[in-house]
């Protein structure tokens, strides 16, 4: 099918071998009168790479197939940014990047084809993000008031010994650690 015709080839169903009807598994003999039956909802499968012979064939299966994982990569990518916008989340790289590592997925085209293909459950995402933002609420220190503030650094300034270098200090050797570039002027502590 593919040698009369790439659309030929996409589209068969099957064929008729000498009049007989045969599935597209069948292989030919030598001087078989060859008729294709093609189906206009007919689209390549991963299998028929397991049976096709011609290196055309296998060339243009791949390329169809992976045509059709872009498209449903696209369309996953597509539900789950209006979902993210009925739920109202954020649709950013954090968030999908939380999703992946909890499916142990390799890329986010993975996590878009699986949403596409209702192999992850969009229900089961919105459940995730809940409870990761129900983790950061919990998470957040609390805000400490400056009285207590001063008072720990107070306390701490009286049992600790400290070495304020300014303009002042004279005679005591001192040089900044490699990884400190400080510019002339910025306040170092």
């Amino acid at each position: 099918a593919f040698e009369v015709h790439t659309d030929v080839g996409m589209s068969c169903v099957g064929a008729k071998v000498n009049g007989k009807n045969v599935p597209i598994r069948h292989i030919m003999n030598n001087g078989d009168k060859v008729e294709i039956i093609t189906s206009k909802t007919q689209k390549p499968k991963q299998d028929w790479l397991q049976f096709v012979v011609t290196s055309k064939a296998k060339t243009k299966i791949r390329a169809a197939l992976l045509e059709q994982r872009l498209a449903e990569v696209e369309a996953g990518k597509e539900i789950l940014k209006r979902r993210f916008r009925n739920w109202k989340i954020e649709f950013e790289d954090q968030n999908i990047n939380q999703i992946i590592r909890h499916y142990k997925l390799k890329t986010s085209a993975d996590l878009y084809f699986q949403v596409a293909t209702e192999k992850i459950n969009v229900l089961e995402i919105k459940e995730l993000l809940a409870r990761k933002e129900k983790e950061e609420e919990i998470k957040q220190p609390e805000r400490i008031e400056e009285e207590l503030v001063e008072k720990l650094t107070t306390t701490a300034l009286k049992h600790e010994d400290f070495l304020v270098i300014d303009d002042r200090l004279k005679k005591v050797a001192y040089r900044l650690a490699k990884c400190c570039n400080p510019i002339y002027g910025d306040d170092i502590f």
